[in-house]
């Protein structure tokens, strides 16, 4: 039997939501024009390099899912309708701004669903698709054998050492397909089946975090996003990632701490933050340039908390006239929990 009970809000997920769609943000706008990162210690390393927000939303993705569905089972059919209500109209608006002035390569837009060629961020809704795809059968492998996300971790990281080897563009992949991002959906699975809204301690947390932000650091420096193309640090990067972004999740979804009220505001818009952004960032990062007496990095990065905090109208506009609408559309998608074998225990709902 599909369940008919409305899928509950979990705001704090959105908050994390608002600060990935502000670091995606921040990466587009502090880099529009070339301009430098900051090379001195700092952890606004997790802004300089913020195009790891994507990391943190595909966490976030497998990490929500897990959560929603629990020890229930998918409807596929259904739940591929509801993903592609909830996706499907702001990526029509993304590709259009990206696509309608150039006709000669509409012959993308069918292409970018297997691969990753569209423009305007478009191609990190292809991943997603692609994840919505696998994740029936992904839950399915963890309730039978929760070991079984280490070995998809392994056999990731695996292929694009065989692609490194093999002198293929590791970053290319490792960046904008799905042999790169699986391992942060994954993670983002674990982190909910391992820990299902438990708290994480401040010490494991702390300690863990601050590992990640060293290492995004150490990454920055090193020439980041841009310097280490060729590097064979992407064979492992997505991993360090999935790890950092899966322990935040789980340490703020689970704690007491919590960011304020708006950033719920800001993670409900997130999505079409995201893609509309592209529109107009380049144009509101030439406005700071001229305006800025030194443009630089840091100047660069206050600048964009006001660009940000522009867009938000613009945002909420797409979210309430775009997503809003066929959202109302979707049907239910879980099944009742597969009933478990004779003489076995019944697990207890988390």
């Amino acid at each position: 039997m599909t369940q008919t009970t409305p899928k509950p809000y979990w705001d704090r997920l959105d908050h994390l939501r608002g600060v990935a769609a502000f670091m995606v943000f921040a990466w587009h706008f502090t880099h529009a024009r070339g301009v430098v990162p900051a090379v001195e210690p700092s952890l606004l390393s997790i802004f300089e390099e913020g195009h790891t927000g994507v990391s943190l939303f595909m966490v976030l993705s497998g990490y929500l899912f897990a959560k929603i569905v629990g020890e229930r089972r998918i409807d596929i059919v259904r739940f591929v309708q509801a993903r592609a209500m909830r996706l499907g109209p702001m990526l029509a608006v993304g590709l259009a701004f990206a696509y309608a002035a150039h006709p000669a390569r509409w012959s993308e837009i069918p292409l970018g669903l297997v691969w990753p060629v569209w423009d305007n961020g478009c191609w990190s809704v292809a991943v997603e698709l692609q994840f919505y795809l696998l994740l029936p059968a992904l839950l399915f492998a963890f309730r039978r054998a929760p070991a079984a996300a280490l070995g998809i971790v392994v056999l990731a990281a695996a292929a694009r050492w065989a692609l490194f080897e093999g002198g293929a563009d590791l970053q290319f992949f490792a960046y904008y397909s799905l042999l790169g991002r699986i391992d942060q959906f994954v993670l983002g699975i674990f982190a909910w089946k391992l820990l299902q809204g438990r708290p994480v301690p401040l010490p494991v947390f702390a300690l863990g975090f601050g590992g990640f932000l060293v290492a995004l650091h150490g990454f920055n420096l090193a020439g980041g996003h841009v310097g280490t193309a060729a590097s064979p640090l992407w064979i492992w990067w997505p991993t360090v990632e999935a790890l950092g972004f899966a322990l935040l999740i789980a340490w703020y979804d689970g704690g007491r701490w919590s960011l304020p009220r708006p950033f719920a505001f800001i993670g409900k818009v997130s999505f079409s933050m995201y893609i509309l952004h592209f529109v107009v960032v380049t144009h509101l990062a030439d406005l700071a340039l001229r305006l800025l007496p030194e443009p630089g990095f840091y100047g660069m990065f206050l600048a964009s908390i006001a660009a940000f905090a522009l867009m938000l109208p613009v945002a909420w506009l797409g979210w309430r006239l775009v997503e809003t609408p066929a959202m109302r559309l979707r049907r239910p998608y879980l099944l009742a929990a597969e009933p478990a074998p004779v003489g076995e225990p019944v697990k207890q709902a988390a």
